[in-house]
């Protein structure tokens, strides 16, 4: 009868099989210094010992004492009646084609998204979870034959108490695997998905962290420390963290929106930029905002001046390009344009994107310099783009012009920053006609 005994450093598996003749042939021990591994081989053994006895047994459940390495596929052929014609009938084992499945997931993923760029780093963070799904099957269900629905309850419960992800990351993955083998079953590399089988319900998260929003106080903290020259150096993004931070301060920009933001889109005279389509001149990459997101958006008197200026330094220090934010550098030396020349010349050095960590390390770099003391919870950059949309809401401007101005798909999205109006802040009691 299988069985678990310990040796004092390994755990092993016994068991043996009855062959047709009647002997019952010992099989050879399975060691593991976790026992937790064995089990769910010892639930099999057990079964496999019966099936033995009584030369009876699905072919799906030979296929997976096959896969388990319980079960020799020569002894499987000799102990169970016809299944040997069932391997002849297969034919060379076809193992399950994982980059077509990946491939699969990606132009599937790219359907449901508001902006189809496969360059987003929302999409490459969908495909990269996918991929550590794909390697978890490969290395314990390379054909997905034996995957079950227990193996679905058990890779969440492996990813919550050894790994110890977060419940956002299991959903996450959990989603992935659901996703995965949808695309299985439709493929036919696998008849059944286990993940819907197993019964699993994704979890609900507990609500995000609020919003961090910066006081009035705080704005004309950080305004006074952007006039530091030292930020219109080329130290930090060639000079142009100011203008970054007044384009999330000013207009609510995303992160992403303002790395791709052109001059063309910007019409100094008009007092406007628009949010579009922008192919890169340098690299010929394409990025396209959200559907709704794009937008024209009004410039107030204090961007239109600053960017007016940065024009002209941009200009006059010979990085005027394509993009606002100027991403880049020289990589043969320090020598820059001077003299005559200064304004003309066009360093193709000079005309990429900006990465996509750049605010966000800037950010961080720029608090540390200044020291300055900000309320907790510490804000990040992105905090520009909640303080634009709160202000707005608090200075009374109608809900449909704040979704706009944001480019939002959803207007419960706006209304999340309704929580942040303080009624403190506008007594809007005072407007009843009565």
């Amino acid at each position: 009868m299988a069985s678990l005994n310990h040796d004092g450093e390994n755990w092993r598996l016994r068991y043996s099989l009855t062959l047709p003749d009647g002997y019952k042939k010992q099989r050879p021990s399975m060691r593991r210094r976790n026992k937790a591994k064995l089990e769910p081989l010892l639930h099999l053994a057990t079964k496999l010992e019966k099936a033995a006895e009584d030369r009876r047994a699905s072919n799906q459940d030979i296929d997976l004492w096959i896969e388990e390495k319980l079960l020799p596929q020569d002894i499987a052929k000799e102990l169970f009646p016809g299944y040997a014609e069932v391997v002849e009938q297969r034919g060379p084992e076809e193992k399950v084609d994982f980059d077509r499945i990946e491939s699969a997931f990606g132009n599937f993923m790219l359907s449901r998204q508001k902006a189809a760029d496969p360059n987003r780093n929302t999409h490459k963070n969908h495909v990269n979870m996918a991929k550590q799904v794909i390697n978890w099957l490969k290395a314990n269900h390379p054909t997905l034959v034996t995957l079950t629905p227990k193996d679905v309850i058990d890779y969440k419960n492996e990813m919550a108490i050894t790994d110890r992800l977060s419940e956002s990351t299991i959903n996450n993955r959990m989603q992935k695997l659901k996703y995965l083998l949808d695309i299985a079953v439709d493929l036919n590399m696998v008849q059944t998905n286990a993940y819907t089988e197993s019964g699993w319900k994704r979890k609900k998260i507990k609500p995000k962290q609020s919003r961090r929003i910066y006081s009035v106080d705080e704005i004309e903290q950080l305004k006074t420390a952007l006039l530091n020259p030292f930020y219109s150096t080329r130290k930090i993004i060639n000079g142009c963290f100011p203008t970054a931070c007044y384009l999330g301060l000013y207009l609510g920009l995303r992160n992403e929106e303002i790395a791709w933001q052109t001059w063309n889109s910007i019409d100094l005279e008009e007092g406007t930029l628009t949010v579009e389509e922008v192919k890169c001149e340098t690299t010929d990459r394409v990025w396209n905002p959200k559907t709704v997101a794009f937008r024209t958006l009004g410039l107030n008197g204090q961007l239109k001046a600053h960017l007016i200026g940065e024009k002209e330094r941009q200009v006059r220090e010979g990085i005027y390009g394509q993009f606002v934010v100027v991403g880049g550098g020289y990589r043969g030396g320090s020598k820059f344009v001077t003299g005559s020349r200064r304004g003309q010349a066009k360093n193709k050095h000079y005309a990429s994107v900006i990465g996509d960590k750049t605010l966000r390390n800037s950010f961080k770099a720029f608090l540390k310099r200044e020291g300055i003391d900000l309320k907790k919870p510490e804000p990040t950059f992105y905090s520009f783009r909640h303080t634009f949309a709160t202000m707005l809401l608090r200075n009374n401007t109608d809900i449909a012009t704040v979704q706009h101005r944001m480019g939002h798909a959803e207007v419960s999205t706006t209304m999340g920053y309704l929580a942040y109006v303080n009624p403190k802040d506008e007594i809007v009691e005072e407007n009843l006609p009565y």
